[in-house]
């Protein structure tokens, strides 16, 4: 079923020092999914670390890219 229309959204923009490459984060934090890692971030902020998947990758088990 459509959902209505809840109208016009709001824009909000956060100064930040420097631009933050989330993917790279990720992927040096150990995670294979930029949503798992905020997942797990969100997780933090909320105060209940019992429920943070962790890091699904290992460093030395990834493998150097070829090209």
């Amino acid at each position: 079923m459509a959902q209505p229309n809840l109208g016009k959204r709001r824009e909000h923009m956060v100064r930040v020092p420097a631009p933050i490459d989330v993917p790279d984060l990720a992927a040096r934090a150990g995670y294979s999914t930029v949503s798992r890692y905020v997942a797990d971030l969100l997780c933090d902020l909320d105060g209940q670390p019992e429920l943070k998947v962790g890091p699904d990758l290992l460093k030395e088990e990834q493998l150097p890219l070829t090209g």
